[in-house]
């Protein structure tokens, strides 16, 4: 547990245990895909339950949480040089991670303030009192862990780029301009992480703080012919969608593009996406070129070129770990 188990797991992936909580109270059908991403071997057990094989023996995910809790506790109480029950009496009830100024007023009206009093409240009144989450710290102090610790990222579901522009824009044009950018960035995004998008909205409005101006504000569902994550189809139909919700006469101040339905690139493929391994050679010539010479280095022409519309950044902080011409001069 802990930084050897960080250190093993470089050495000895196969033995090295991570994530195990996801798997309890879930049958072995329902991760059949999903083990493939562990190093460590899943089996299906009895009655279609999951077991974790180390060193020759099976364990169950339960199991396992319950050797790392263990294994927390001692350090844990190690660490402070007495039980944990003992300091849990010593921390005032506003102390505790998730209960706030409100809740731990409500508490001291009942007499509660220490973390211990709270640990050995009856569950049922807290449920009732302070719903799930009141419930779920309780469980914490008491040693049963609520909050996994996943080292392995979940999936993203959704990828959004907007931005505010520098001034209101009027003209399609530039809302086709800063689209097609937008378009660009958030392909880009989902490129460098290997996913496909399958469908995407737009979104258009104006200043909705300046009162003394019209309000509007619009979004289109956009579907693609097929998973890809090739800037040129996206930005094609991103500009096609700014046509069929822009309206004239009003002065937009922000735009976004967000991507959804995403999926691994090398699990999924369009039925009409015949052209697949052209383009992700091409798309990966492009981001390799921008990625050596500069973002933006080669770009669509849809994403024009003196951007006036683009958004303010004179209060950036300057790039001193990641650029050469921000790098920090200092003089002796």
């Amino acid at each position: 547990v802990g930084q050897g188990a960080k250190r093993q797991a470089v050495t000895n992936p196969e033995n090295t245990i991570f994530s195990a909580k996801r798997f309890i109270g879930r049958s072995f059908a329902e991760v059949t895909r999903e083990n493939k991403k562990f190093p460590y071997k899943i089996s299906k057990g009895k009655n279609d339950t999951i077991t974790i094989k180390v060193d020759n023996q099976e364990y169950a995910p339960p199991q396992i949480s319950a050797y790392v809790l263990q294994d927390l506790k001692k350090t844990a109480e190690d660490y402070l040089g007495e039980k944990i029950d003992e300091a849990l009496g010593r921390i005032e009830i506003g102390d505790v991670w998730g209960i706030g100024r409100r809740l731990s007023k409500f508490l001291r009206n009942y007499e509660v303030r220490t973390a211990k009093q709270f640990a050995f409240l009856d569950r049922r009144w807290i449920r009732k009192n302070m719903g799930v989450v009141g419930e779920k710290i309780q469980l914490e102090l008491c040693g049963v862990s609520c909050l996994d610790l996943e080292l392995l990222p979940s999936p993203k579901k959704s990828c959004c780029v907007s931005r505010s522009f520098s001034r209101p824009i009027e003209k399609i044009e530039e809302l086709q301009e800063s689209i097609a950018n937008y378009g660009s960035r958030v392909t880009e995004k989902i490129r460098e992480e290997g996913l496909i998008a399958q469908s995407m909205s737009i979104f258009v409005l104006t200043n909705h703080f300046n009162k003394k101006e019209k309000q509007y504000s619009s979004s289109i569902k956009l579907q693609l012919d097929y998973p890809t994550s090739d800037s040129k189809l996206i930005v094609k139909r991103a500009v096609e969608g700014i046509k069929r919700i822009y309206k004239e006469g009003y002065r937009y101040k922000k735009a976004g593009i967000i991507l959804y339905e995403l999926h691994s690139s090398s699990s999924v493929r369009g039925l009409l996406d015949y052209d697949k391994p052209r383009t992700d050679s091409l798309m990966r010539s492009l981001d390799e070129i921008n990625y050596r010479y500069g973002s933006a280095t080669l770009r669509l022409a849809a994403e024009g070129i003196r951007r006036s519309w683009h958004m303010r950044r004179e209060k950036v902080s300057p790039c001193y770990t990641t650029s050469f011409d921000q790098l920090m001069i200092v003089k002796s």
